[in-house]
């Protein structure tokens, strides 16, 4: 299965340069090291004359946001969990995480580290990939950036 996509409608556009290819590439490497949804919002509000860039920090930012928004829900739904373990033993209750939520935390982070290094080697390579259920979106967000 190939992740490639067609950049629009009407086919395949322009080669990206080297400049717009290493743009791509940190938008996805970034957003996973350096702190979520910062790095691709910036990268997509700088490089506006891109839809190579739009594309690739508009996923990047869908992808962080998504990743973000299941690794909080699952901190909140541990916390409650662990809140309600200790209102049931009454005294020493410490709030400890249950073992299979930190497994799934790890899990999670390791899976977005994942594809943002596959996504990041393949942006670098010139290529239009996309993830299911978030390439459309993402291919949306740069025709809005940009239009032309």
């Amino acid at each position: 299965m190939s992740l490639d996509i067609a950049p629009t409608l009407s086919g395949p556009a322009a080669e990206p340069t080297d400049h717009e290819k290493v743009l791509a590439m940190l938008a996805h490497l970034l957003a996973f090291f350096c702190g979520g949804v910062i790095a691709p919002l910036v990268i997509l509000a700088v490089k506006r004359d891109s839809k190579f860039v739009a594309f690739h920090a508009a996923q990047a930012l869908l992808i962080s946001i998504a990743w973000v928004g299941v690794l909080i829900g699952t901190l909140v739904g541990t916390v409650g969990i662990a809140i309600v373990r200790s209102a049931q033993q009454v005294a020493g209750a410490h709030l400890v995480p249950p073992p299979a939520e930190v497994i799934f935390m790890l899990l999670w982070s390791a899976g977005w580290m994942v594809t943002a290094v596959v996504l990041a080697v393949r942006a670098k390579g010139g290529h239009w990939s996309a993830l299911p259920g978030f390439g459309w979106l993402a291919r949306r967000v740069a025709d809005m950036v940009y239009p032309g």
